[in-house]
């Protein structure tokens, strides 16, 4: 039995999408999907190969790296979406 792989989704702002698509175009990725795939990929093999290289995790740098988002809350995007009513 195979193994499916799993969907990360996210939303982005107007502007932050536009940001993407040029930095796309600067790159010469044919979506902003295969440039965020990508960019999953080389994160994760950095990650393990800086762990490899200490024999510790990295969770104290990424915290650093990441620390101002500590506390975000998304914005309400567009209208909300309505729960599914269950039969």
């Amino acid at each position: 039995m195979s193994e499916k792989g799993k969907r990360i989704s996210t939303r982005v702002s107007p502007e932050d999408w536009r940001k993407l698509e040029r930095i796309r175009d600067d790159y010469g990725f044919r979506s902003v999907y295969q440039m965020l795939h990508a960019l999953v990929i080389l994160f994760l093999a950095w990650r393990l190969d800086e762990e490899d290289r200490r024999g510790v995790t990295l969770r104290a740098e990424i915290g650093d790296m990441f620390g101002e988002f500590m506390d975000w809350e998304p914005q309400p995007f567009g209208r909300p979406v309505p729960k599914r009513r269950r039969r």
